[in-house]
């Protein structure tokens, strides 16, 4: 059955209601983080592109600490099913102590991801997160360092995004995260705007 234009406009206004309740839960829910490896935005077609920003929220399970933080992302969809994406995130990490002042870190992280379209819409990703700049020293200066790795595995949805631009996407994105020099686990959400082109 072929909707009316109309009934296709009201329909897309409608969800944005619900977007913006899950986005508001999100961020008031979670405790401040940043994620290593996060669902890319998605092009629309195979051999395009997209750029995106992203925010993130997570916290680490084993320590009391939360981080939060930004990320810079490039795709490429390779096919009908597979997407290729490389990012720069910047996070700041805050670890509580009940005996000693907390401790802040933040890091600079090269990510490559690989994801898997499920539909549309949702997607699986994976990849790689490798730490290589940060100010966890005496000085507390950024400087170059050889960093942690991280892998991970994201559940992602990206919408159609807003209803005023033509080529645009908003992502949301749940990751399980493993810091594999650390030996640790983290757990955070994304939300990304993407641009295709």
């Amino acid at each position: 059955m072929d909707w009316p234009q109309s009934m296709k406009q009201e329909a897309k206004r409608s969800r944005w209601p619900l977007i913006a309740t899950a986005i508001i839960l999100m961020l008031v829910h979670v405790l401040p983080a940043t994620a290593q490896v996060s669902a890319p935005p998605i092009p629309q077609e195979v051999n395009s592109n997209s750029v995106g920003v992203g925010i993130s929220a997570g916290t680490v399970v084993e320590r009391d600490a939360n981080f939060w933080g930004l990320s810079l992302d490039y795709a490429r969809r390779t096919s009908n099913r597979l997407v290729v994406s490389g990012s720069v995130t910047w996070d700041k990490e805050i670890e509580s102590f009940t005996n000693k002042q907390d401790n802040t870190v933040r890091t600079y992280t090269a990510v490559g991801t690989l994801s898997y379209l499920l539909t549309e819409r949702m997607s699986l990703t994976t990849g790689l997160g490798k730490g290589f700049a940060d100010d966890d020293n005496p000085e507390h200066a950024m400087q170059f360092t050889n960093g942690d790795l991280s892998t991970g595995i994201v559940f992602g949805y990206a919408t159609e995004g807003f209803p005023f631009f033509a080529r645009d996407s908003v992502s949301l994105s749940a990751a399980y995260e493993y810091n594999i020099d650390k030996n640790e686990t983290m757990i955070s959400f994304d939300l990304a705007f993407g641009w295709g082109f």
